[in-house]
């Protein structure tokens, strides 16, 4: 009995750790739909959302279904000074985001001009195998306003 246990106790795998990043808890495929905030009209995405096992990055794919044309490739990371930074490529640009961190449930990318934010991705864990992204821009030089929101599941 004894060495049962200590062969069991020598193979156990211990439970993973929680990163800081809690990237972990966006991992997976998912399939999105909202609207357009201005116009009501429906949209409707895909997320395909992976650790990159080399850099300990997250790889976002975004596509947006037809008849909307985004399409984004970004790689999200944490700092050794606990700070967040995106890259996200789409339509032969380049936009560079940070982020303070998760606030409760909410990770929020923002981008800013000359010190001022201009676009928002904010992404809300709303419950297992559930969240929302919502996107904000800021119009003029005004506050951020919210252009669309997307509810999405995981995909089994």
């Amino acid at each position: 009995m004894i060495a049962a246990l200590a062969l069991l106790a020598a193979t156990a795998q211990p439970a993973a750790a929680p990163t800081a990043d809690r990237f972990d808890a966006l991992v997976g495929a998912w399939t999105c739909r909202g609207h357009f905030i201005k116009s009501g009209s429906p949209l409707a995405s895909r997320l395909a959302i992976a650790r990159d096992a080399g850099t300990q990055a997250l790889v976002v794919h975004h596509d947006d279904l037809p008849p909307t044309t985004y399409n984004s490739l970004e790689t999200w990371t944490m700092l050794a000074d606990g700070s967040f930074r995106a890259a996200v490529a789409s339509a032969g640009n380049m936009r560079w985001y940070s982020a303070t961190g998760w606030q409760g449930d909410t990770l929020a990318w923002t981008r800013s001009e000359s010190a001022a934010p201009v676009e928002q991705f904010a992404y809300t864990l709303t419950g297992p195998g559930r969240m929302r992204v919502d996107w904000s821009v800021s119009r003029g030089g005004g506050p951020l306003t919210l252009g669309d929101t997307l509810d999405c599941a995981r995909n089994a």
